[in-house]
This record gives C-alpha cells, sequence and structure tokens, in this order.
C-alpha cells in the first residue's frame, strides 16, 4: 500500500470524503492509512444557480428586457425579433440542439441577418437620438 500525505488524498478524492464512510488511522501528520467502509456513489454536480439564458426556456418566454436591448442594438423590428426567436426555438427543438448560452446564440443570429446600429463610443444610440427629438417637439 503506498502512502499519501492526508493533504493529497484529499485532493485527489475529495468525493469519497464527502460520500463514503471512511475510517482513518495512523493518525501520524504527514501520513494516514485510509480504509473505505461503504460503498462509494457516484456524485452529480450541478450548478445552483441556473441561468436563465442557459435554458432553451430562454427562446420560448423571451424576456422583455431582451428584448428592448435587441431592438435598440439591430435595425430591426418587433415581430422579426419575435419571428427569429421562434424559428431559432424551432430550430433547437427539431435537430436537438443544445447551446451553452441561448442569448449569445440569438445575438449571433441576429449580427448574421440585421445590421447593427451604431453605438461607438462617441455616438449616441438610434433610440436616445429618437427620445430626445421626440422631447424636442
Amino acid at each position: 500500500m503506498k502512502k499519501v500525505s492526508i493533504k493529497e488524498f484529499q485532493r485527489r478524492f475529495p468525493s469519497i470524503l464527502k460520500e463514503a464512510p471512511i475510517i482513518i488511522t495512523n493518525h501520524n501528520i504527514d501520513y494516514a492509512r485510509v480504509y473505505l467502509v461503504g460503498p462509494i456513489k457516484p456524485i452529480k454536480v450541478k450548478p445552483d444557480v441556473v441561468l436563465p439564458e442557459n435554458s432553451l426556456e430562454y427562446l420560448k418566454s423571451f424576456p422583455e428586457e431582451d428584448k428592448k436591448e435587441f431592438l435598440a442594438h439591430y435595425f430591426l423590428n418587433e415581430r422579426q425579433l419575435d419571428l427569429k426567436v421562434s424559428e431559432l426555438y424551432n430550430y433547437c427543438e427539431m435537430h436537438g440542439k443544445q447551446y451553452k448560452n441561448y442569448k449569445a446564440f440569438l445575438r449571433n443570429a441576429l449580427s448574421r441577418d440585421f445590421k447593427k446600429k451604431n453605438t461607438g463610443p462617441n455616438e449616441k444610440p438610434i433610440s436616445k437620438i429618437i427620445e430626445e427629438h421626440e422631447s424636442n417637439i
């Protein structure tokens, strides 16, 4: 049996220490013998919080805040945006596609199909120019 330091054992096998009942003998500071007493159960690590952009439900129930953001950044109307979102949702459903971030997936599709509004560092977004124009009337 190979001697392994306690810290090394903890680093290599953190799941064993959490899930399986163990007995540690030879309480030497540097080394210990570890005996597994019970069966080891596999651990499935799931993230605590699932962001809405990470599931297909993001396209199904497209948030209003994101809709406003995309309408402000691209030359398209609300009907075109809704149509593109439903097309992407149907594509993912039909082909079984899964993506890490559906918001980025939508952003990439919009940038391919529609022109982006000029929002450089020295330029105002089109929506602010329209708001200023309407307030001056």
